[in-house]
């Protein structure tokens, strides 16, 4: 995306008065713009543990989940922990480095390209995309899932949201179709994250969480 098609998405996704400067800062941050690799041909990334995956896998049902995607897959931790522990998924892995591991694809996840390639939606994404690129990824991702996406973002992403932001999440909030997953273990760079989970609808989310629930994870 340039930097003109950033601005257009942005005001249909998330309506409102975008300042020029945060609609610069993520056009700078898409692939392919010079500020995209801290090292040349090398993008950010910082794994996920098996403690923060385990804990999104303890709230939800997994028995419709047959074909998963991680578009953001990085050094492949989610995909090692789900064939690890649920070989009966398929998942699907991508990510436009592949310095970091050995994904499927190395494509544009931020591109829906890349999903209509395959044909059919996924049953479910679950990724952790690089966090100055939440606002595109996942309103793009969501139209590629059947059932849900679950995204690992940093708490701030949700505490400290902007306006826009703010207003997208409501849509869904008001419809129970939001479900965070927190009580992390405290992510590799120290910082406390969730999982933000959007499902498609709100019985999808009924069917999808486990009952009886213990601690702080809840619908908004």
């Amino acid at each position: 995306m340039k930097k003109e098609e950033v601005e257009n998405f942005l005001r249909k996704e998330m309506p409102g008065d975008w300042k020029k400067k945060h609609i610069t800062e993520l056009s700078m941050c898409m692939p392919y713009e010079a500020k995209f690799y801290r090292t040349p041909g090398l993008t950010e990334c910082v794994h996920n543990t098996f403690g923060e995956i385990e804990r999104l896998f303890d709230v939800i049902h997994t028995e419709n989940l047959n074909d998963i995607c991680d578009p953001f897959s990085g050094t492949g931790t989610i995909s090692e922990y789900i064939k690890e522990k649920m070989s009966c998924i398929n998942i699907v892995t991508n990510d436009i480095c592949d310095k970091h591991g050995n994904p499927d694809f190395t494509e544009n996840a931020l591109d829906n390209s890349f999903y209509e390639q395959f044909g059919q939606p996924f049953d479910a994404i679950i990724t952790s995309p690089w966090f100055s690129v939440l606002d595109i990824a996942i309103p793009i991702m969501l139209k590629h899932v059947k059932y849900f996406i679950a995204v690992h973002v940093p708490a701030y992403y949700i505490t400290n949201a902007h306006d826009h932001r703010i207003r997208y999440l409501k849509r869904f909030i008001k419809n129970k179709q939001i479900y965070i997953v927190g009580n992390l273990p405290h992510a590799v760079i120290g910082w406390r994250c969730v999982w933000l989970i959007i499902f498609k609808d709100r019985h999808i989310g009924k069917m999808t969480i486990k009952k009886n629930l213990k601690g702080i994870d809840y619908f908004v």
